[in-house]
């Protein structure tokens, strides 16, 4: 009948919309908006419940430098190609969004800093050692990497601050590394 297709077709639009407004339509993980909304929530749950938080911060290095020799065609492609190397790698409980043009956050919940450190270090080798054929072109890419947590912060800006800082840090040292607090 019809209002069952009314239904269905509303439904249909929610779905884009909610897409619109929560997913990065390049890479299709989460904008910036959602990973601070799902990160924030996360967040509080581990106050509430005294567990452990982490963020990891990642930049893909000199990547003004690939887009200018290569094109932005090319550049698009190296970020996707990132996007699936680290979805390859986390489990569906990590928080990965873009929150800038190659900068990237992962939100880790009761994992400890160890493991994410593992975690980390994986991303950043598989990515350090993927040669990526784009309109044949040889194309590769490094990463910097700044991994804090939670400590005693009580918003995820915070949070992100301390991993910007740490990602700065990896990118004055000579990039292609992950600076972590202690």
């Amino acid at each position: 009948n019809q209002l069952s297709k009314t239904l269905r077709k509303l439904k249909t639009q929610n779905k884009k919309l909610y897409t619109l407004a929560n997913v990065d339509m390049m890479t299709k993980i989460n904008n910036r908006r959602s990973y601070f909304i799902k990160s924030e929530k996360a967040l509080k749950q581990t106050i509430l419940n005294d567990i452990e938080l982490s963020v990891l911060m990642m930049d893909i290095d000199h990547f003004k430098k690939i887009n200018d020799t290569f094109g932005h065609a090319v550049g698009d492609q190296v970020l996707i190609s990132f996007c699936t190397i680290v979805n390859s790698i986390i489990d569906e409980k990590a928080i990965f969004g873009r929150i800038g043009g190659e900068e990237f956050c992962i939100t880790f919940v009761d994992t400890s800093i160890d493991e994410v450190t593992k975690i980390a270090e994986e991303i950043r080798n598989k990515c350090d050692n993927s040669i990526l054929t784009i309109d044949n072109k040889e194309v590769t890419f490094t990463l910097s990497l700044g991994l804090s947590k939670r400590e005693k912060n009580k918003n995820i800006d915070e949070i992100l601050q301390s991993s910007d800082e740490l990602l700065y840090k990896a990118k004055k040292s000579g990039r292609k590394r992950l600076i972590r607090t202690t």
